[in-house]
C-alpha cells in the first residue's frame, strides 16, 4: 500500500520523539539497573541517589544553598568526556566502535604537553603582534592543535587497521590504548620528568607545571569563588555544534553515515570506503586527544 503525505509526517514525528525518547529510557534504566545493584549491596539506593545529587550539585544536606564550588567542579570532570564523546560519535556515524579514547586522550595530553613546555623555552614568540591578549590566545591555539593531531594520530592507526588490514576496531583500540599508557610512563621518567623529581625517591611522576600561558582561561567573571571551571567546557559546546553540522549538513558528513549504515552501498554509490574510515578515525581520535588538554 502507498504511503500518504500523513504517513510520512507521522513517521518524521516518530523519529524525532524517538530520539528524545531513547536517551531518557536509556538513563531511566541505568539508573533502574543500579538501584538493583545498590540494593543486592545492602545500600539504601534513594540515600546513594541522593548523595550522588548533593554531590554533583553542591547541595549540603539541610541547607538550600547550593555550592558553586561543587558544581563547577562536576563541570570540570565533564569537559574531558564531552571531547572524548564528541569524536566517539564521529567513528560511530562511520559504523567503527572506537573505545580507544582514553589512549588518544594519552597521545593528545603527551604531544600537547610536550609543545607547551617547549614554548615556554621560546620567549617573546608571539610578543611581536600588537594585540595584548593575542600571544597568550595563539599558544592556546597552538597547544590545542597539537593534542588534537596527537590524538588524531593515534587513532588513525586504528583506522588503517580497520579499513586496509580488517583488524578488528575494538581489539586494536584497547592494545593502542595500553600502548599509550607504556609510552607515556616511559616518558614521564625521561624526557617529560620535572627534574626536582629525578632526586626523589618514589611519588607520583609528572611534568614541569605547564606555562600559564599556554593554559586555558578559567571562567571566573560570574562568581567571586575561586572556582577551576575553564573556557573548555565552551569551546567543547561550539564543536558538539560544529560537529552536527558537519556530519548533518554536508556532504562529507553524508558519506561518513553512509559508510556506517552500509558499506557496501556506499561503494556502489562511488564512496572510498576505506577513506571515510580512516578520516572518522583521524576526527575521533583528535578530539578525544583535545581532552587531554
Amino acid at each position: 500500500m502507498r504511503k500518504t503525505f500523513q504517513d510520512y509526517q507521522f513517521s518524521r514525528v516518530l523519529d524525532y520523539a524517538l530520539a528524545f525518547i531513547m536517551p531518557v529510557l536509556a538513563v531511566v534504566a541505568a539508573l533502574a539497573l543500579g538501584a538493583i545493584m545498590l540494593w543486592l549491596l545492602d545500600v539504601d539506593p534513594r540515600e546513594a541517589y541522593e548523595n550522588l545529587y548533593n554531590g554533583a550539585v553542591g547541595v549540603s544536606r539541610g541547607s538550600p544553598v547550593l555550592n558553586i564550588d561543587s558544581r563547577s567542579e562536576t563541570f570540570v570532570k565533564a569537559i574531558p568526556l564531552l571531547f572524548v564523546g564528541i569524536g566517539i560519535c564521529i567513528a560511530f556515524r562511520a559504523g567503527v566502535i572506537n573505545v580507544g579514547g582514553e589512549g588518544q586522550m594519552i597521545a593528545g595530553a603527551v604531544v600537547g604537553t610536550a609543545v607547551a613546555l617547549e614554548m615556554e623555552s621560546i620567549p617573546g614568540i608571539f610578543t611581536w603582534v600588537p594585540w595584548d591578549d593575542f600571544p597568550r590566545l595563539a599558544s592556546i591555539t597552538v597547544v590545542m592543535f597539537s593534542a588534537f593531531v596527537g590524538g588524531a594520530v593515534w587513532g588513525s592507526i586504528a583506522g588503517v587497521l580497520k579499513a586496509y588490514f580488517n583488524v578488528n576496531e575494538i581489539l586494536s583500540t584497547i592494545m593502542l590504548n595500553q600502548i599509550a599508557f607504556q609510552v607515556m610512563f616511559y616518558l614521564l621518567k625521561g624526557d617529560l620528568q620535572d627534574p626536582r623529581q629525578q632526586s626523589r625517591a618514589g611519588g607520583i611522576a609528572k611534568t614541569v607545571k605547564v606555562p600559564e600561558h599556554t593554559r586555558l582561561p578559567r571562567l571566573t567573571w560570574f562568581t567571586d569563588v575561586n572556582i577551576r571551571l575553564h573556557a573548555g567546557l565552551l569551546v567543547a559546546i561550539a564543536l558538539a555544534v560544529l560537529v552536527y553540522v558537519l556530519l548533518w549538513r554536508t556532504t562529507y558528513g553524508y558519506r561518513i553515515r553512509a559508510v556506517g549504515k552500509n558499506p557496501r552501498a556506499a561503494r556502489y554509490a562511488g564512496i572510498n570506503v576505506r577513506r571515510q574510515v580512516v578520516y572518522a578515525m583521524v576526527w575521533s581520535g583528535g578530539f578525544a586527544g583535545l581532552a587531554g588538554i
